[in-house]
């Protein structure tokens, strides 16, 4: 299994080559794109043939998950091709607008669901976010897990189980370095442990002095 990460920034790009969310799973064969955020699209054409793609899966329908699926569809016009996309249902507009397009073929998946794509299995665990938000759990040669954002919840824990490689997308709220040695014992990685404390730490301590800084001054 090959992870390429097409963009990390939220909630925009960077100058340069700063894309934001945005995965790209390759294995067995098959190729799967996790989220679409502003600038993926360029970056997703320089690692592979759109042609080839298998499916994308969106994590949740904020805007920098989601917004290079409009560009998207004017390039499967170009090449006369439908492709599919997993994800959550939402009773918005914005829903509306990404999925009313007869070149996106929208699946809705949730927490019951199993897909088979070629060699791969994907399910699906619930998170916590302003929007629905679903992570994916991708069995194949490997097994990889991708939360999109979301605070702590005990479904982290669950997808995390037996899984070989982890993208844990934390929004405010992460209950600070108590969390690292779940993560780390349920990835098998002890060794792990040390280093996150210690950055967890570091995070916990820098966010917190600066905003009570931030507060005195202003």
């Amino acid at each position: 299994m090959e992870l390429t990460v097409l963009g990390k920034y939220g909630p925009y790009p960077k100058a340069g080559t700063g894309a934001a969310s945005g995965y790209l799973v390759s294995d067995g064969g098959v190729t799967l794109a996790l989220d679409m955020g502003s600038g993926t699209l360029a970056r997703l054409q320089q690692m592979t043939d759109i042609s080839r793609l298998d499916g994308i899966f969106i994590s949740h329908l904020h805007y920098d998950h989601t917004s290079d699926l409009l560009p998207l569809r004017y390039l499967l016009e170009d090449l006369d091709r439908t492709l599919t996309v997993y994800t959550a249902y939402d009773d918005s507009e914005w829903y509306k607008l990404l999925f009313g397009h007869p070149n996106l073929k929208v699946v809705n998946v949730d927490s019951s669901s199993v897909i088979r794509l070629g060699s791969l299995t994907l399910r699906f665990y619930d998170m916590l976010h302003t929007v629905p938000c679903l992570a994916v759990r991708i069995e194949g040669s490997k097994t990889l897990v991708y939360t999109g954002d979301t605070m702590y919840n005990d479904n982290i824990l669950a997808a995390l189980v037996g899984a070989d490689c982890a993208i844990v997308t934390m929004t405010a709220g992460l209950y600070g370095p108590a969390f690292i040695p779940a993560v780390t014992k349920q990835l098998r990685c002890d060794a792990l442990t040390a280093p996150g404390l210690i950055c967890g730490a570091l995070g916990y301590a820098v966010g917190t002095f600066l905003g009570a800084a931030l507060f005195w001054i202003l």
